[in-house]
């Protein structure tokens, strides 16, 4: 029984930093689709600007 808990736990040991580097990316992932999108505004709003003069 003790041989089985400790091949789950690592088991588990080694999902857990899977996990989370994919956590991670995500989370980066989302910053830099905020980024873009502000970046993205930010060109549209000058390119109306110029085409307003």
């Amino acid at each position: 029984m003790a041989h089985e808990e400790i091949k789950a736990l690592r088991s588990e040991r080694g999902r857990l930093p899977e996990g989370l580097q994919q956590r991670l990316g995500n989370q980066r992932d989302r910053i830099n689709d905020r980024q873009l999108t502000e970046r993205i505004s930010e060109f549209t709003d000058a390119n109306r600007r110029l085409n307003t003069k």
